[in-house]
């Protein structure tokens, strides 16, 4: 049947029946299927093995991957944990983090239907290679290098945002195209499609479980020694500490993004097993703007089926939510907590960036022990009664332990508290909520995985969702951003906490009350 769409046409069904064909190749499933947030399995793994399960980790392609991946996970924690602060650092704004994120999280849409493409056309080692140098040089040489002379020195200061704006654009475009080739997005299943090497279910659980507490790890054992390690660095040299922490994470990301590109450079092979070749060369005897066309057209589909399905739309709604928010609290609640709290007296963000990260990581350690308990015990998601007796209770908790936001600085007021008593009294609101709200996470995110795996066209489903999770979270960042405004010191600070305590109050009674009846 001949297809067209914006001047495409093709010439006969016999070319309809091929597009078709790369379209669901292998390769180009495997990118669909594991580029969302939910890629838990694998079309080519391969578990009847006895012997490919003992051999596997002898297996060099493996090993360098692995250490490769570990080496950018202990990046990401260390990014994720400092992001707020030393992005009002740079941009000088405390708007500055919501338009940082809107600008990133466009351009990972944006670019997402071309990176998938791309991914299924090049070898795993060329995207690990080039995504890692250019991330590597935007944030560890060229970010450094722009602020010092249009900013520093200079005074160019909105010159440098613009800059600071561009290049994360560009660091967005990486991360969209790494994204399809990381561990936790199936970065093993195209591997092993790729080299012709058995993964067993096994063993690729155990490495992305120690893949996954390594991550958890770093938050204590990596981010906050270099936070700590920056903070004494000023007191021993007050004057180079903007420098100091201008340079601080910059250094480490270049050192571990050196160790993460030589384990792909001089780990993985530079060529492809032959079966692996062949499709590569259907794929590529096709036009990209054909398979982009289609593959838009993909995106839309899963959108009209999303949208026509009132479980799967509800249960999406509630996830989004649920990912924005956490989102929110450590990329601009938290830090705007470290720099506007008004217990210490700051001359620079070198103790809110210290703050910052201490919070964060004693929430993750909440949100650790929080899935140990969800996997100890289970859930049983298909069954209203119990579940969501049991999700009620979990997502109360969460909604008052973030009313316990605002109360606490009433509290800290009244009793005149000033410094460190102060960050513990808010590192234990942050564990408490992230220990209550693994629950809900994990178990909407079940329920949406449940709905849609009832589709054959599942893949178009999860692409609309990744890229609908992403946007969300753009947008409520930088509405609670802008909802309040611009600050003077401590007033934003407290402004912004009634709004977040607002806002997920009002979201977790209408999870009580409403979900039965929107979520089955």
């Amino acid at each position: 049947m001949p297809w067209e769409d914006q001047g495409v046409e093709m010439e006969s069904a016999d070319s309809s029946e091929e597009l078709s064909y790369v379209m669901n190749s292998p390769i180009l499933s495997n990118v669909e299927e594991n580029s969302g947030i939910f890629s838990n399995s694998s079309n080519f793994a391969i578990d009847n093995s006895d012997h490919a399960h003992s051999s596997l980790i002898n297996y060099s392609v493996y090993n360098c991957y692995f250490y490769g991946q570990i080496a950018n996970v202990i990046k990401a924690s260390m990014c994720w944990s400092m992001f707020g602060v030393i992005v009002t650092f740079f941009t000088e704004s405390n708007h500055g983090i919501s338009l940082v994120r809107l600008v990133f999280n466009l351009s990972i849409i944006l670019s997402s239907p071309f990176a998938s493409i791309l991914a299924g056309r090049t070898n795993i080692k060329t995207i690990l290679s080039i995504t890692t140098v250019i991330r590597t040089i935007i944030w560890s040489i060229m970010v450094p290098l722009f602020w010092y002379y249009l900013d520093y020195k200079c005074g160019y200061k909105r010159c440098f945002f613009f800059n600071f704006l561009c290049f994360m654009f560009i660091d967005g475009l990486q991360v969209s195209f790494s994204n399809i080739v990381d561990i936790d997005c199936g970065g093993f299943d195209s591997l092993s499609l790729q080299y012709d090497v058995p993964l067993s279910y096994t063993t690729r659980y155990r490495l992305n479980t120690v893949h996954q507490i390594v991550f958890d790890l770093s938050f204590f054992v990596v981010s906050l020694p270099v936070a700590y390690s920056i903070y004494r660095y000023s007191l021993a040299y007050p004057q180079n500490e903007t420098l100091a922490f201008a340079l601080g994470m910059p250094i480490i990301f270049l050192l571990l993004g050196l160790i993460s590109l030589s384990f792909y450079l001089f780990g993985l092979p530079n060529s492809p097993c032959q079966e692996y070749r062949n499709e590569i060369t259907i794929i590529r005897s096709y036009s990209f703007k054909l398979v982009l066309l289609q593959r838009l057209r993909d995106i839309f589909e899963g959108f009209c089926i999303t949208i026509q399905n009132h479980t799967i739309s509800s249960r999406l709604l509630f996830l989004t939510i649920e990912t924005a928010f956490d989102d929110s609290l450590i990329s601009l609640i938290i830090p705007s907590i470290a720099i506007h709290n008004g217990w210490f007296q700051y001359s620079n963000l070198i103790k809110p960036n210290l703050i910052a990260v201490f919070l964060i990581s004693l929430g993750k350690l909440g949100g650790v022990i929080g899935m140990y308990f969800v996997q100890r015990r289970g859930i049983n998601v298909n069954s209203i009664s119990r579940s969501y007796l049991k999700l009620s209770q979990f997502t109360l908790l969460s909604m008052l332990s973030i009313l316990l936001l605002p109360a606490s600085v009433k509290l800290i007021d009244w009793l005149g508290l000033k410094g460190w008593v102060c960050v513990y009294i808010f590192g234990l609101v942050f564990f408490l909520f992230f220990l209550f709200n693994s629950l809900p996470k994990v178990w909407l995110s079940t329920l949406l995985q449940n709905a849609v795996s009832d589709y054959q066209v599942r893949h178009k489903i999860y692409y609309f969702v990744s890229l609908f999770i992403t946007l969300i979270d753009a947008l409520v960042i930088i509405g609670l951003n802008y909802s309040i405004p611009l600050p003077s010191t401590r007033g934003y600070f407290l402004k912004m906490l009634y709004y977040a305590a607002g806002f997920y109050s009002v979201y977790g009674i209408l999870q009580i009350f409403i979900g039965p009846f929107m979520l089955y």
